[in-house]
């Protein structure tokens, strides 16, 4: 969601305010598409997947099409119903790359974790797309292009990224070198062995995101028992 959007949201449902220094994937997707991080689509026809991408038509410019045969890009972003992820879903994916049509893709999270159940995310369709041979251009976390828009060109030496998501803040944080924290009751939790110590979980984690080894976790790990992070 862009800024506005969202502090609109944080308001109305929340009661939350004070606000003004929140940095959303929209209002960096907007610098990205302004500086040629990802391609200038003003004027151009879109396919988005899933189509809800009436709070974006007006900010980037292009015009949504609701036939992939006339459509000049994919739009994926982020927030898929189950069918987005079915063999219906998957067919969009493949009849778009027997087009060449190039997908953007604004949030590069694989899955979530609601409720301990697994979701499948945007990202994890756009690494689908590109398996494929598709042309994708990703736009966020955990590019270093995000972080320095976030913080002016200024990122601070005293930085800690903290989350969950081992292939978008983990990796982020490495790209950028800075400190990262795990919260390892979001997805984490679901891969969690109970049978395993805490260090041996982060380890496995680690190796198999490629996510650098949280060390702040490992310094709280010491004097906390695992069931604080689950």
């Amino acid at each position: 969601f862009l800024h506005n959007h969202t502090q609109d949201i944080l308001k109305r449902h929340f009661n939350i305010t004070g606000l003004a220094h929140i940095v959303t994937s929209g209002d960096f997707a907007l610098h990205a598409q302004k500086h040629g991080i990802i391609p200038d689509v003003r004027g151009r026809r879109c396919f988005t997947f899933p189509q809800n991408a009436h709070y974006f038509i007006e900010h980037f410019g292009f015009q949504e099409t609701f036939s992939l045969n006339n459509a000049d890009f994919l739009l994926i972003l982020g927030i898929e119903p189950p069918s987005a992820t079915t063999a219906p879903g998957l067919a969009i994916l493949h009849s778009a790359r027997k087009r060449n049509m190039p997908l953007i893709c604004f949030n590069q999270d694989l899955w979530i974790n609601n409720a301990g159940n697994k979701l499948l995310r945007g990202g994890l369709l756009a690494h689908y797309y590109k398996a494929l041979g598709g042309t994708v251009h990703l736009c966020g976390k955990p590019d270093s292009n995000f972080y320095t828009f976030a913080f002016n060109n200024a990122i601070p030496e005293n930085l800690l990224c903290i989350g969950d998501g081992l292939t978008t803040v983990a990796l982020g944080a490495r790209n950028i070198k800075r400190d990262f924290l795990l919260t390892a009751s979001g997805n984490p939790a679901l891969l969690w062995n109970n049978q395993w110590s805490f260090r041996k979980n982060i380890l496995e984690l680690s190796t198999r995101f490629q996510a650098p080894i949280p060390y702040a976790t490992w310094h709280l790990a010491l004097n906390s028992s695992v069931e604080t992070f689950l």
